[in-house]
């Protein structure tokens, strides 16, 4: 009975192991692939999977303010994973307060102008 259970612990072992190589492998090779689409077919990278695109919301009103923006990147967590560029959270907590006035007009412009299209 031991000897059943313990093959069957060792089967589970290495399932779980080839479950997390096929995972490892898929998201590098969606990482690259995500990557050269960025390079060299943008327009395609960019593609909303669903096809139909966001609707549009026309306001004058500036929904984001440069101080939430600050503070959102101030909550960002540190030491995590790398995004595809290989940048990291803490590059923009070093330099928040020369980056949220920035990203805060392209937030309100994306908000005010809607997304770009095809």
């Amino acid at each position: 009975m031991w000897k059943e259970s313990n093959k069957d612990n060792i089967k589970l072992k290495a399932y779980k192991q080839l479950l997390s190589k096929k995972k490892t492998d898929f998201m590098v090779s969606r990482r690259e692939e995500l990557i050269f689409l960025g390079k060299n077919n943008p327009k395609l990278f960019w593609k909303d999977p669903k096809g139909d695109p966001p609707p549009l919301v026309n306001t004058d009103t500036e929904l984001f303010m440069v101080q939430e923006v600050e503070m959102g990147i101030k909550k960002l967590g540190v030491g995590k994973a790398k995004d595809l560029v290989e940048l990291q959270a803490e590059y923009l907590s070093w330099g928040s307060k020369i980056l949220a006035p920035h990203i805060t007009k392209i937030f309100n412009r994306i908000i005010q102008q809607g997304l770009p299209t095809d």
